[in-house]
């Protein structure tokens, strides 16, 4: 018997659907916090490998980057104009991937930001490893070093909001 392939979307809206559901019952478990004084909720997923972030948003016709971009992504670049073009991020020399226009639909609404080339101070030594360098920004530490308490665990605690903790 051949099980049915489970796509990364479909595991995310299962768990989606499985959080509402939690959330609707009021029966938190783990995650109810008798100091909470909101209902608010935080949700970071972290889908690692799952996006080409120079394929959702890529330079466009203006930018200075661009002619690198067309040289250096032949097979995967996202073209300024004609079949398959990007959407413009607003006034900026900045396009979003053709099939992101929900994304672009909240950027000109204003229920979004794209924040680009943020990240972890250049720790010295320079970190090439792109896995060491998701493990600094997930451990919130550069330099490859790390408390064991990640960024998100750090920026609760210091807003004095409940954090989940695990043995």
């Amino acid at each position: 018997m051949t099980l049915p392939a489970l796509h990364r979307r479909d595991f995310l809206k299962g768990c989606c659907a499985a959080t509402l559901a939690a959330g609707a019952s009021r029966s938190y478990g783990a995650f109810d916090s008798t100091t909470s004084t909101t209902q608010d909720t935080l949700v970071v997923v972290f889908l690692r490998g799952a996006m080409d972030a120079l394929s959702l948003v890529s330079p466009g016709q203006n930018h200075p980057d661009r002619g690198n971009y067309e040289d250096n992504r032949v097979a995967t670049r996202v073209p300024y104009s004609g079949a398959g073009a990007g959407l413009p991020l607003g006034t900026t020399n900045w396009q979003l991937h053709p099939r992101a226009s929900a994304l672009n639909t909240l950027y000109t609404q204003g229920h979004l930001a794209v924040v680009l080339g943020a990240g972890q101070a250049q720790p010295l030594p320079v970190v090439r490893s792109h896995f060491e360098a998701q493990s600094n920004l997930e451990i919130g530490v550069g330099g490859g070093s790390g408390s064991g308490i990640g960024w998100l665990t750090r920026h609760l605690v210091s807003a004095n909001l409940p954090v989940l903790r695990t043995a």
